[in-house]
């Protein structure tokens, strides 16, 4: 599967979860319906595999119109400091909201379904407790 497709499914989860457009939480919304959706988006997108510059380049080609776009490495590692930026936010915004930790919930079960449906032997398994944290 490619990185782009796994980006799609979860954004479009993240998306439904929270009640928001997808392209909302790719053109950078300040609400904070949609700031919490992405940061639910990097958090999850993380710890799927891809990398901060994974997921900038995604995003760049998508705000772009054109999934073959080459953004420079100054404009890239910007993007992707800014995706680190978010995935280090989601502790806080976890102590913060009770709400955010439920849709983080719901997200994290859907990935881990996700991954059992294309799990094979010789794959990184899933963690054995269900109730780590979030």
């Amino acid at each position: 599967m490619k990185k782009s497709e796994m980006f799609s499914i979860v954004l479009g989860k993240v998306a439904e979860v929270c009640e928001v457009r997808e392209e909302s939480i790719i053109n950078g919304s300040k609400m904070q319906a949609v700031v919490d959706a992405r940061i639910l988006a990097v958090q999850y997108l993380r710890r799927i595999g891809l990398t901060n510059d994974d997921i900038a380049l995604i995003i760049y080609r998508i705000s772009s119109g054109d999934m073959n776009a080459c953004p420079t490495m100054s404009d890239l590692k910007k993007k992707a400091r800014n995706i680190d930026r978010l995935f280090c936010s989601y502790s806080q915004r976890c102590l913060e909201s009770y709400a955010f930790c439920l849709m983080s919930k719901e997200i994290k079960e859907f990935c881990h379904e996700k991954y059992s449906e294309h799990y094979l032997g010789w794959m990184k398994d899933l963690p054995k407790h269900s109730d780590e944290i979030y």
